[in-house]
């Protein structure tokens, strides 16, 4: 019966211990519950690209900080912020109170400010009228539209300077008051396909965890899908043979009037809100002259990869892409540039534009291949330091406010072109001007190159390939001619008249001109039968020195060696005419 007894004791004593912990409980839940007033907030709004696959690493976002959220941090994105509603103060229901901004944004609740809404009234004013396109939020139209105007509305953007204690991360911070504020991205870079849905966020928020303790820095990680533009440069072909180019079709090399074919295949993206501009802007050195305009071409292809031509299909086949048309699918502008340089732009018409903003959202994405040619001209410089040009993407969207976008850096391609640099000499090191040559490309007969001189004044004649010029090559008073832009193989410097009193050349000079076939290397030449290679000089030429002999002096007619014989024979007929006299003269005694 005592033991009856405890045991009935002990379970009533246990009883009362709970009892107590349950009252105690909400006392201090009570007390933790509480807003405080004093206490600043503050949102913050971590901006990420989708991760790789979409969701990895992604834990869920409570309005607390998170530490290892995947996915690259994104800059350039801005924010509207608007505060729509504010926080009720009723004893036993949360209540929210229209603002304002809130009863002009959100029209469809058709209140004025101060009126009563609640929450899931406002999340459902948020959700999309057809899919996932954004456009059609009902009641964000304004606060798209007036992001610069005043009306309460707050811009920030992840190009902010960081807040405090935030130095790993691309970060948006706004300090504001209590309430319930609408967040839309109303500008994203370029390289922004999906970006973030409009959302609401309670400022200060309770916790999920923490029994519900209030969150007074609110974080948030809404992402955006990105895929950057991609953008290549190819050279295709040089002059009528093909030319030596580098296996990433990156570098070339060309003679002084060869014509390069380049191409620049674009995988274009098509954002959310569509695209107002697609092009490419091609910046040539001078020593490059664009061949007519109406040699650039546009070509829709399946892969964007570059191709051996320009194939003219019609519209709907799916071998080797579509020939667009000038003036109607795109356009073509060459401007000089402040060094007399040409700048290409090629342009996707309005209307060619507007056709592929129906597939924004979507996973077509259309792949184009630009088609033009140039000329290398006598303004290429010779050697490592040659002629090149650039291109970029011209692109801009529709809700991007600013210029139009000039994306990534420069695809650059290079077109490596050669000189010689001959010095002709006597035997006795004096310098020969007007010496005259030719010269032949692989065989030393045939038809002589020919050059037009392209320098003015100075102590040497310069050359360069013109089909148009001469084929006679002359040295200046200095001795030295240099021939400009030529391609690498075996050449033959034939020499044609030499000054009087020395001897021609027996055998044409044999120059070999070898670039390493990736042109990282340093090319050099060789000279005759000479194995040893000749570097190039600061000018970047290849030096050729020359050497004439003097002739032999054969005797004159008429000159002291026939005098002697003169002489002689006259010393022989003074002697035969005195002999002829004595035996006269005896004969007769």
């Amino acid at each position: 019966m005592r033991k009856k007894n405890l045991f009935k004791k002990l379970i009533a004593a246990a009883g009362a211990m709970a009892m107590a912990l349950t009252l105690m409980v909400p006392m201090g839940v009570s007390e933790a519950h509480t807003m405080d007033e004093q206490t600043p907030v503050n949102l913050i709004i971590e901006k990420h690209k989708t991760p790789t696959p979409s969701g990895s690493n992604n834990p869920e976002s409570t309005g607390e900080k998170l530490d290892g959220v995947s996915g690259d941090a994104l800059p350039g994105v801005e924010f509207t912020i608007v505060k729509v509603a504010d926080i009720g103060n009723d004893s036993y229901e949360v209540k929210y109170n229209l603002t304002e901004d809130g009863g002009r944004i959100f029209t469809s609740l058709k209140k004025n400010e101060g009126d009563v809404v609640t929450g899931s009234a406002l999340q459902e004013c948020l959700k999309p009228t057809s899919g996932n396109d954004l456009s059609s939020i009902k009641d964000c139209t304004n606060a798209i539209s007036g992001k610069t105007a005043t009306n309460g509305q707050v811009v920030f953007s992840s190009n902010n300077a960081l807040p405090s204690g935030c130095e790993a991360s691309t970060l948006v911070h706004m300090t504001t008051g209590r309430g319930i504020y609408l967040v839309v991205e109303t500008a994203w870079p370029a390289t922004v396909t999906t970006r973030s849905v409009p959302f609401l966020v309670s400022l200060p928020m309770t916790s999920k965890a923490n029994n519900g303790n209030w969150i007074y820095d609110v974080y948030a990680y809404p992402k955006n899908s990105t895929e950057d533009f991609d953008i290549d440069k190819n050279i295709t072909s040089v002059g009528d043979s093909g030319g030596n180019i580098s296996s990433d079709d990156s570098k070339a090399e060309a003679s002084i009037g060869d014509v390069i074919t380049y191409q620049v295949p674009v995988t274009a993206v098509i954002p959310d809100g569509g695209l107002t501009k697609l092009g490419i802007k091609d910046t040539m050195s001078e020593g490059l002259t664009l061949i007519d305009d109406s040699n650039v071409e546009v070509n829709v292809t399946e892969s964007g990869e570059k191709v051996t031509g320009v194939v003219d299909v019609h519209e709907g086949t799916t071998t080797g892409g579509n020939k667009l048309i000038e003036d109607t699918d795109y356009t073509v502008m060459a401007s000089k540039g402040t060094n007399g340089n040409t700048i290409l732009r090629v342009e996707l018409s309005p209307s060619k534009i507007a056709a592929l903003n129906k597939n924004a959202g979507t996973d077509n994405t259309p792949q184009f291949l630009f088609v033009y040619k140039a000329k290398l001209n006598k303004n290429a410089v010779a050697g490592s330091e040659t002629t090149g040009n650039s291109v970029k993407l011209v692109y801009n969207y529709t809700n991007n406010p600013g210029a139009e976008i000039e994306f990534g850096k420069d695809i650059d391609t290079t077109i490596y072109t050669w000189g010689i640099d001959i010095t002709k000499k006597s035997d006795t090191n004096q310098t020969l001007s007007g010496v005259t040559f030719e010269l032949y490309k692989d065989r030393a007969e045939g038809t002589a190159l020919k050059f037009k001189r392209i320098n003015s004044g100075g102590n040497e004649d310069v050359y360069c390939l013109d089909t148009a010029g001469d084929s006679t090559l002359t040295t200046s008073a200095d001795g030295k001619l240099v021939i400009h832009g030529l391609a690498s193989g075996t050449y033959y410097l034939k020499e044609t008249k030499t000054n009087s009193g020395y001897v021609l050349l027996k055998d044409p000079v044999k120059i070999v001109i070898s670039p390493d076939s990736e042109f990282d290397g340093e090319t050099t030449a060789k000279i005759g039968n000479n194995e040893s290679s000749v570097k190039q000089n600061e000018d970047d030429r290849f030096e050729v020195t020359v050497v004439n002999n003097k002739g032999f002096d054969l005797p004159q007619t008429g000159a002291a060696g026939t005098a002697l014989f003169a002489v002689a024979g006259m010393a022989i007929a003074a002697v035969a005419g005195g002999l002829l006299f004595f035996l006269r003269r005896s004969s007769k005694k």
